[in-house]
């Protein structure tokens, strides 16, 4: 039953004289009363369990979200007081503390009624810009950490001038919602501060505590253990890294951790969706996504591969309007060299979007110790280098889908695209492609940790790629074998040194490099051997020392080194073109000729195996 909210606005602390450096004067704090249709206490969610673990490891960026409300013209202190109100008593996630102690389960516990403090700052004047000035009370608000066990996981802050509000911003923990929940936030504080009607609880929404009881359930277990073999048959088959550049590609001046984002603003773009979308009748984002497929697969030589997709567990009915943390990857494969046309590619990534959208509910520990199983059978890394996050999904869809119109006019707009670049950048993937619009104009990113190997000439090389191949779409289907010719995209430079194994790409330089790593003192080199079904593999040959006597001391001392230093964000020395060998030969003595391979194999022999005999103890489940 809906039931009108009480807000109490009072002031309750003034500011200390001289706490202005930043021009903004703390007026009054106001009381904003709440209150919910029920508080009560469980256990975590899957996606809550996860994230309990990993924000306190992560940077600050990462453990909150930050945002500037929407403000419709003539809100007023007592509106966004009145709107904060109704959301803190909609959404039991902006309300709950977060507790765990040694030896127990965490458990999330939901405050049934509260206060939320809504700081109000004076400005001396008023800005010609107000981004800079909701940055500023987002600083403010960042200067502490959250206390999740002890205070609400939202903190709220405006800016006011003479009294009348100029910007909001809301400060959540990312134990309390992802950027989806944020977008919910926002879109209803929008409808509540306009509208004094709408200011009701309303019918009772899908709350973690609702969703930590489906997991637990049999039908949610049961597709929690689906999620995790299917994320198990793409990891043993996807390639370690997608986009695996040369290590020497900027001239050996590598340079890890070094941001930089691509920005594409393409009205071309989004006129092409139209025109592609009434052919195929498939969402207009599904061939963004199936166009940045094509152009990985054509400048990667990758033919089957899986493109993670953040968030997308999301697109489910009951989590469209779900506060929480939600947002989990979703992995399917596609096989490109099974497709001939992009129409056809289309209409695979939407069949994969399916499949992909009930992977992402997985339970995060088990499928840690899955991809540890893989990386040690493996000899590789299981990390999402490669990516893709589909941001305008959140976005509302026009009330009437936008007439296609003449094919030409797609051409005509080619010539108003623009690009720009900045070194800048929040996530850790080596390439991230983000849609963030497709209406109006198509904005297409794309951003790496890694500004060396993919320098922004290659970033805007693919997204004009991508770009190409939609208004080249827009006229009619296009042949997959006419990329190169359609949008100036070519594979990669791949010479002698470059061995396909296991579906992964791999440099024999960074392979041997590992080898000298991982095993000083040994007179270790690797050779590309194929077993005995005529596949391409690694086998090292090395010499025993004090450390590394049996193949499975070997393979663990390879294994230990193949990430990298992941010890700061963003990553660095990641080994994304080296995998570990698959089988070891441990020889009595090293040959003259270390790099001959005929030599290594007259040596008599102290003992050899793959060093895969046993996976390494798993952790404790949740």
């Amino acid at each position: 039953m809906n039931r009108p909210i009480v807000i109490e606005a009072t002031m309750t602390e003034r500011e200390q004289p001289g706490d202005a450096a930043d021009g903004l004067r703390l007026a009054e704090r106001l009381r904003v009363v709440f209150s919910g249709q029920r508080g009560g206490q469980g256990p975590l969610t899957l996606n809550q369990a996860h994230l309990f673990a990993w924000v306190p490891t992560s940077t600050m960026y990462n453990r909150m979200f930050e945002w500037t409300l929407a403000m419709p013209d003539g809100t007023g202190l007592e509106d966004i007081a009145a709107a904060l109100s109704v959301l803190m008593g909609r959404h039991e996630s902006l309300r709950t503390n977060f507790l765990g102690s040694s030896g127990h389960e965490p458990v999330q516990r939901v405050a049934r009624s509260g206060e939320l403090a809504l700081a109000v700052y004076e400005v001396s004047q008023e800005p010609s810009d107000l981004g800079p000035l909701a940055a500023k009370l987002a600083s403010r608000m960042r200067a502490t950490e959250f206390d999740l066990a002890a205070e609400l996981p939202i903190r709220a802050a405006v800016a006011v001038r003479q009294g009348a509000p100029l910007t909001a911003v809301i400060l959540c923990s990312h134990m309390a919602v992802d950027f989806a929940a944020m977008i919910v936030i926002d879109r209803q504080f929008r409808e509540l501060a306009s509208d004094p009607a709408s200011r009701q609880l309303g019918p009772p929404g899908h709350q973690p505590l609702d969703q930590t009881a489906y997991e637990r359930s049999p039908r949610g277990r049961s597709r929690a253990e689906a999620a995790l073999r299917s994320w198990e048959n793409q990891l043993r088959q996807a390639p370690q890294c997608v986009y695996s550049v040369p290590q020497d590609a900027a001239g050996g001046q590598e340079s890890a951790g070094e941001y930089a984002t691509g920005w594409l603003w393409s009205h071309a773009g989004a006129l092409a969706l139209w025109h592609i979308a009434a052919r195929t009748g498939i969402a207009r984002r599904v061939a963004v996504r199936a166009a940045v497929w094509a152009i990985l697969a054509r400048r990667t030589g990758q033919r089957r591969f899986a493109l993670p997709t953040r968030q997308h567990n999301r697109f489910e009915r009951h989590l469209r309007d779900y506060v929480g943390p939600a947002a989990h990857d979703g992995i399917s494969s596609i096989d490109v060299s099974a497709v001939h046309s992009f129409d056809e590619l289309i209409r695979h990534v939407a069949a994969a979007s399916l499949i992909q959208g009930r992977s992402g509910l997985v339970d995060h520990a088990e499928l840690i110790k899955v991809a540890s199983e893989i990386e040690h059978d493996r000899g590789i890394t299981c990390s999402r280098e490669c990516a893709y996050n589909d941001l305008s999904a959140y976005q509302e869809e026009p009330a009437r889908p936008m007439a296609a119109g003449d094919p030409a006019e797609v051409m005509r707009a080619l010539g108003e695209s623009r690009f720009s670049v900045t070194a800048s950048g929040n996530d850790f993937e080596l390439l991230l492609f983000v849609l963030d619009q497709v209406d109006g104009e198509m904005v297409l990113r794309a951003q790496t940790t890694n500004a060396s190997r993919v320098q922004p000439q290659e970033i805007e090389s693919l997204l004009r790629g991508v770009e190409l191949l939609l208004a080249a779409a827009a006229v009619g289907d296009v042949r997959l074998d006419q990329l190169g010719e359609v949008t100036g995209v070519h594979p990669l430079p791949r010479g002698p040194g470059w061995v396909r194994i296991d579906s992964c790409w791999i440099e024999l330089s960074q392979a041997q490099r590992l080898l000298d790593d991982a095993l000083p003192g040994s007179a270790a080199r690797v050779f590309v051997v194929p077993d005995p079904g005529g596949e391409a593999g690694l086998v090292a040959y090395l010499t025993a020392t004090d450390n590394i006597k049996t193949p499975e001391q070997a393979h663990a001392a390879c294994l230990a080194l193949l990430p990298g230093d992941r010890s700061s964000r963003p990553p660095g020395g990641i080994r994304y073109t080296a995998m570990t060998p698959g089988r070891y030969v441990i020889c009595t003595d090293a040959p003259d000729g270390r790099r001959d391979l005929a030599a290594w194999q007259r040596q008599a022999v102290f003992m050899q195996g793959s060093g895969r005999t046993a996976h390494p103890p798993r952790a404790s489940a949740r």
